[in-house]
């Protein structure tokens, strides 16, 4: 219900507005996509088109026709031109199943790994492009409000003490979203849900540094700036100041070397951080059981920003092998589909 709101932000309904938006019910996409996963990993046959006639029982059975297979194939698919004449190397993240014109109903996983990885995001895509196309910013205002919903349920599922910071009208300076307590360490969090662009994955170089840089500014450059404005006295714990992303920024060293050469941090540098959410929930999920562990992390962490180990410095170094409950258990959303269909095809 929390999700539900209009008073700060204008409230989408996910799933109405994909329908809307594509003509297929949201959780059919799901279910068709997962099962064209499955059915394609593995297969010599590259045309996806040729599954719906190797099907050998009733699909409705799984909640949906064969048709609706066909509209789905046809949503995620594009012809050979579009990516012929398209200046984005990316293309076939999003779209990636290629229809060609040699014989009828040819369509060509060119990819299995840009079928799987189109999977998460392409309810995403779908919806954010059509407010983009719009000129709308209500879907990426209320995406990132949604980011802060879903952070808050993390850190009260691990029991963190907490405290959601807010900004009077009067205020002047920006200020972070959260701050994070513990026996040794004062955390502030500003959140940036923004997926890096698609647009800066073009294959024109002045405009994908132009989108980069754009990318960085308006989200790595602004939480830090936010960051560093919020002033914190009278304490002895250690204040590490952390932007947080909704996705994995690659290449993070270069990035924050980047950010590092356009700022001015008021803080210090080292204890300046950008972490992704999965990173993030690893470390609730230690400090939830295991303090003394989660202080030796932070401790480790520091020590790379310091010394700038040649080895890497992002979390990803040493959080290898940590597993966490949340996403994976609470609310997998993907297990559970996998199962739901696992017991349908039985």
């Amino acid at each position: 219900k929390i999700y539900n709101q209009t008073e700060e932000v204008c409230y989408i309904d996910f799933e109405n507005k994909f329908k809307e938006i594509t003509g297929i019910e949201y959780h059919k996409f799901i279910n068709i996509y997962y099962l064209l996963i499955l059915l394609s990993v593995g297969r010599s046959n590259t045309n996806i088109y040729d599954i719906i006639r190797d099907i050998q029982f009733d699909t409705k059975k799984l909640g949906f026709s064969k048709d609706d297979i066909r509209d789905v194939i046809e949503l995620i698919s594009r012809d050979y031109n579009f990516y012929k004449h398209g200046d984005n190397w990316n293309l076939l993240r999003f779209y990636p199943i290629v229809k060609t014109t040699k014989g009828e109903n040819n369509y060509i996983i060119s990819n299995i790994y840009s079928l799987i990885l189109s999977f998460p995001n392409a309810i995403y895509w779908i919806i954010r492009n059509y407010y983009s196309e719009a000129n709308s910013n209500k879907f990426t205002i209320y995406f990132g409000k949604c980011f802060e919903y879903y952070l808050k349920e993390v850190l009260d599922y691990y029991n963190i003490r907490y405290e959601k910071l807010k900004e009077s009208k009067k205020q002047k300076e920006k200020m972070p979203d959260w701050k994070i307590e513990t026996n040794q360490y004062i955390f502030f969090v500003e959140q940036k849900s923004a997926l890096f662009p698609i647009d800066a994955r073009t294959t024109n170089k002045e405009e994908r540094y132009s989108k980069i840089e754009g990318y960085f500014t308006n989200n790595i450059i602004k939480a830090f700036k936010q960051l560093n404005a919020y002033k914190i006295n009278n304490t002895d714990k250690k204040v590490i100041r952390i932007c947080l992303t909704f996705e994995k920024i690659y290449m993070e060293e270069n990035v924050k070397y980047i950010i590092e050469q356009n700022m001015q941090f008021d803080s210090n540098e080292n204890l300046n951080w950008i972490v992704n959410i999965d990173e993030f929930e690893i470390l609730m999920d230690t400090l939830c059981n295991n303090e003394e562990e989660f202080n030796q992390l932070i401790e480790k962490k520091i020590q790379l920003e310091v010394t700038h180990d040649k080895n890497g410095r992002n979390f990803e170094k040493i959080l290898g092998g940590y597993k966490y409950n949340y996403t994976g258990k609470q609310i997998n959303h993907f297990k559970r589909i996998a199962e739901q269909i696992k017991e349908k095809l039985k």
